[in-house]
């Protein structure tokens, strides 16, 4: 009774303040408390400092929150959307852009962000492949003044300005100073140092107090691996993490069905592939196109995806996307024909008697299982499908020396005639097939140079039939995101093609 008593009388006296005019006391002016820190968890790392040498997606999602482009994409509506720079124009007849800066960045290492930064960035990424296809179409750059850019072309680029939303501006200061650690000396929201990165583990990045743009809730932000799928779900359960990235469908109702957390199911244009190394440290049976288009028929897509999906996906139609501009829903597919595959490669001298043996590189902890199931299905075509490895530092350094037979990954299309460029150009670090072929880089060329939707769209679906042919990919399919999030979590934006936003997502207690 002493207690009920008590609590009345506090009632009385909060409404009597509010009466008086005085504020009854809250936490963070009116709103609700804030943890400092959110937790992120994924199946993978970040493996790659330089964000030119690398253009892995969970890479990407440090990048972005350490990083600044000059423009942006917001994938919610495809706009595009200033960034470093405040706005741009493009002269078609000299084919070039002016790019009008911010004057109120700096880097992290206390820099003043100016256009000099822009041009040592650019020119930078060039020595690197998985930057030229995007910064290819650059003749020139001038620096008009410290805020002022001008950039001409050597061609008309369709996607151009889309292509340098991950363009992130480094400092060459920063990396004169320390070659391992300035490329991630950003002017983004948020600050990384050596001192908080743990490789194959975790980073922690901590929020910059001298953010040019608004300022995010959240002190710090750790992105961590976590390998087993159920390990994350469990981890979401128990609040050990905010976010759990890549829940695999078996794990989906431990999310759905449980208090405190939600599963967020999206559409998504992300492409689960292998890609047969047709380079030259790749092995010879994949110059016979009779053997990769043998591969193509041996894989029963159907059934991977009930057995890695259960339904959360939809078989891939070719190598692009369906959601992307210029897909032909009319493309050639490879229906599985068991008969079929053992036919073509029983021509290119392989049968039970001699098997054909093809090492397999994957990610484990992402498709756990998936290994068994296609080497079950392989052998019914006599193929002996070996693992190599499963683990994701090595998967890098082997997929990095080229030296490999056939590596299980996945492409996330933001824009199609970038994601054709960066998958098949011959000089793109994410071509895993390692395919060098001038008629088809004569193709990309003529596609990505191509103003007119309509041409685009009817190039967009040549190229389409000529990969198939080609089969150097086998395509699997076309997944559905599921993510868990705590019910508590706010301010997250996730995206179709993964490139999600985590700046401003915070966690209220």
């Amino acid at each position: 009774m002493k207690r009920v008593i008590s609590l009345i009388l506090a009632l009385i006296m909060a409404l009597s303040l509010v009466a008086c005019g005085e504020k009854a006391p809250v936490d963070n002016e009116g709103e609700s408390k804030i943890k400092d820190r959110l937790v992120i968890a994924n199946g993978n790392m970040l493996s790659i400092l330089d964000t030119h040498n690398n253009n892995d997606l969970w890479c990407g999602h440090v990048y972005s929150l350490v990083h600044s482009a000059l423009v942006d994409i917001d994938f919610q509506t495809n706009e595009m959307k200033p960034e470093l720079a405040t706005e741009w124009s493009y002269d078609a007849p000299t084919m070039t852009y002016t790019f009008k800066l911010r004057d109120d960045v700096t880097f992290h290492n206390g820099e003043k962000f100016t256009a000099d930064d822009v041009i040592y960035t650019f020119n930078r990424g060039m020595g690197f492949s998985f930057k030229q296809t995007k910064l290819k179409y650059i003749e020139s750059m001038e620096k008009v003044d410290d805020t002022t850019l001008k950039i001409t072309l050597n061609s008309p680029a369709a996607e151009f300005l889309e292509s340098l939303n991950d363009m992130w501006i480094l400092n060459q200061k920063a990396i004169e100073a320390d070659a391992e650690a300035g490329p991630m000396v950003g002017t983004g929201a948020y600050v990384f140092s050596m001192d908080n990165f743990k490789p194959d583990e975790s980073v922690v990045v901590t929020r910059n107090e001298n953010y040019w743009g608004e300022l995010p809730k959240s002190k710090e932000i750790e992105y961590k691996k976590i390998t087993e799928a159920s390990a994350r779900v469990i981890g979401l359960q128990t609040g050990e993490i905010d976010v759990c990235l890549e829940v695999p469908a078996i794990e989906a109702s431990n999310i759905a069905d449980y208090e405190g957390v939600e599963l967020v199911q999206q559409p998504s244009s992300k492409l689960l592939y292998m890609a047969m190394n047709m380079g030259e440290k790749g092995p010879d049976f994949f110059k016979d196109e009779r053997v990769r288009k043998a591969l193509n028929y041996a894989t029963n897509r159907d059934d991977i995806i009930i057995a890695m999906t259960e339904g959360y996906a939809s078989p891939s139609q070719g190598c692009i996307a369906p959601s992307m501009f210029g897909h032909d829903p009319d493309v050639a597919t490879y229906e599985y024909d068991l008969e079929k595959a053992k036919s073509l490669l029983k021509e290119a001298g392989y049968d039970e008697n001699n098997k054909l043996r093809i090492e397999f590189i994957y990610k484990g902890g992402v498709m756990a299982g998936f290994y068994e199931i296609l080497q079950a299905q392989w052998a019914l075509a006599n193929v002996d499908l070996v693992l190599v490895s499963d683990d994701s530092t090595k998967t890098v350094e082997i997929t990095n020396s080229k030296a490999y037979h056939i590596y299980q990954t996945q492409w996330n299309w933001s824009t199609t005639c970038n994601g054709l460029d960066s998958l098949w150009n011959s000089t793109a670090g994410n071509n895993r097939t390692l395919t060098n072929n001038a008629e088809l880089d004569a193709m990309l060329a003529d596609v990505c140079s191509e103003m007119d939707e309509a041409k685009r769209a009817e190039k967009i679906g040549a190229i389409g039939d000529w990969l198939s042919d080609y089969a150097a990919m086998v395509p699997l399919y076309i997944d559905t995101l599921l993510t868990g999030v705590g019910s508590n979590v706010e301010g997250l934006t996730l995206n179709f093609n993964q490139n999600h936003v985590f700046t401003y997502a915070y966690v209220t207690e």
